[in-house]
């Protein structure tokens, strides 16, 4: 009778240990899955703040483009008006 109470207390024991065990992972589990949300929001967040950037560059490199093609035909107004100017005289 002894041995099965010995048995019975290892056995209990041993339950208690596996659920602390299961507990400790559950919570594991759960800090893991936050910190994975986390760094998903930040890189969402990321994502997002390059996307906007791109389309801001995007819209900047196109009003220098047209800048750039304004200022060659002022250019090219302001040396065919030279040349005229210089045959004229």
């Amino acid at each position: 009778m002894r041995q099965g109470a010995k048995f019975l207390e290892a056995s209990t024991r041993d339950s208690h240990d596996i659920v602390r065990l299961l507990a400790t992972l559950d919570k594991e589990k759960e800090r893991d899955r936050k910190e994975v949300d986390s760094q998903f929001t930040i890189l969402k967040n990321r994502i997002n703040h390059l996307e906007n950037e791109k389309e801001h560059n995007l819209h900047e490199n196109q009003t220098l483009k047209q800048s750039l093609e304004a200022s060659d035909q002022d250019l090219k107004d302001c040396r065919e008006e030279m040349n005229r100017l210089m045959e004229e005289k």
